[in-house]
């Protein structure tokens, strides 16, 4: 979810719910995941202000950049 995050560049309200139904896990345990990396920094959850019902998901400098991605390593003994 991380790195889908990452390639997205943000998540608005429109393409909230097929981001959920891209991926293989509950929307339950989405929410819970966005909550924790909202806490830890990685994205800010906020509101739309148009339609306060929904919900945006904007990379914070610390997942947009790219400081991280050099410390990715591929783990080939799992394939």
């Amino acid at each position: 979810m991380f790195l889908e995050l990452a390639k997205s560049g943000g998540i608005n309200s429109d393409t909230l719910k097929s981001f959920y139904l891209s991926m293989p896990y509950a929307e339950s345990t989405i929410r819970h995941l966005l909550r924790q990396l909202e806490i830890d920094g990685w994205v800010e959850v906020s509101r739309v202000v148009t339609d306060k019902r929904s919900r945006q998901i904007d990379l914070t400098p610390k997942l947009s950049g790219s400081d991280w991605m050099p410390h990715l390593t591929l783990d080939t003994s799992l394939a």
